[in-house]
């Protein structure tokens, strides 16, 4: 019997839930979170998507058996910005180590999704993340390369726990008077006019299916909606002499019905007059101590090709966990 592809529906969530393996679902990645706490947390997870207008969630299922299930949402705000519907694959996982049966299962998936996000004929760009923890990824990624897909870059995920003893660079850094504080509103301006012209490493301007002047448009408006509308929880910023030299912005969540809150680093730039000084640093450690007094433990994730970043956070003793392939596709 062949693979047949319908919407994911509420009442089959327990028979999906119970075909994934724990290294499939992001936050099993961290190793002290209870089994049950980590399928609870997925089973939400899916639950919620189908709640979303701007969500579609197919499966993929042969004789009757859940094989995979695929999750698409609409980032509305990348799309007012690229002139196009920009979408993202949050999810992609395949209940199988076969690997031409993983081919199949993805081709699949893949084609349904293509042809409902076609309907309306308007030029459409998608976007997968693949987390190289999970086995069978690379399968995965030769599916998805056969279908279309361009490979962007790897992105590298770090960890911080509430306990971790962290090396922090401040004593060093502080020496040059550097100063970091929080952001007040009237930042915002000068933040946006950082955001704007300091990114060399972010997925937009690595992707050339998308416009690098529209990319550095959104960056400029998401910084200035961090501040001012509180789209992040938490914005320092470096000062140099009295002028605005960098920013760093970070959020949190509470996740798994618990008590259990996540950190996550959202973005940050330096002025390019003011690189070469350790500011990055500097503001990493203001997020860091910021995490470990209010979250339970965070992610922060830079780019394969930004070797000062990941050096920085290596020296400081955070942990690698994580490397997440980046595809695009315009249908």
């Amino acid at each position: 019997m062949s693979y047949i592809v319908s919407p994911f529906y509420a009442e089959i969530v327990n028979e999906v839930i119970s075909r994934y393996d724990r290294s499939q679902i992001d936050i099993g990645r961290h190793r002290f979170i209870d089994n049950a706490d980590v399928f609870i947390y997925q089973k939400d997870k899916l639950l919620s998507y189908l709640k979303r207008e701007d969500c579609l969630v197919l499966i993929c299922k042969r004789d009757d058996e859940i094989s995979g299930v695929i999750v698409c949402e609409n980032d509305v705000f990348d799309s007012s910005y690229m002139g196009m519907e920009c979408y993202r694959i949050s999810e992609l996982s395949v209940f199988s180590d076969i690997q031409s049966d993983i081919s199949q299962i993805v081709r699949f998936l893949l084609t349904e999704l293509a042809q409902l996000l076609s309907k309306d004929n308007k030029s459409n760009y998608l976007l997968v993340q693949l987390s190289n923890n999970v086995p069978g990824q690379n399968f995965i990624f030769n599916a998805l390369v056969d279908f279309g897909f361009s490979y962007i870059h790897t992105l590298l995920t770090f960890a911080l726990y509430k306990t971790d003893d962290v090396r922090y660079s401040n004593s060093y850094i502080m020496s040059k008077g550097i100063t970091i504080r929080q952001a007040k509103a009237d930042d915002a301006e000068y933040v946006s006019r950082i955001a704007s012209n300091s990114f060399a490493y972010s997925r937009f301007h690595m992707d050339p299916l998308l416009d690098n002047s529209k990319a550095n448009a959104l960056l400029r408006d998401s910084a200035i909606n961090s501040i001012r509308d509180k789209y992040a929880d938490i914005v320092f910023v470096a000062e140099v002499n009295g002028e605005l030299a960098g920013y760093y912005s970070g959020k949190k969540r509470s996740i798994c019905k618990s008590s259990l809150i996540k950190g996550e680093a959202i973005i940050s730039a330096v002025d390019s007059r003011y690189r070469g000084l350790g500011i990055f640093s500097a503001l990493d450690d203001a997020l860091i101590r910021w995490f470990q007094e209010n979250v339970d433990f965070a992610e922060m994730g830079t780019y394969l090709a930004n070797n000062p970043i990941h050096r920085t956070w290596i020296n400081k003793g955070l942990r690698l966990i994580n490397g997440t392939h980046q595809l695009s596709k315009k249908l």
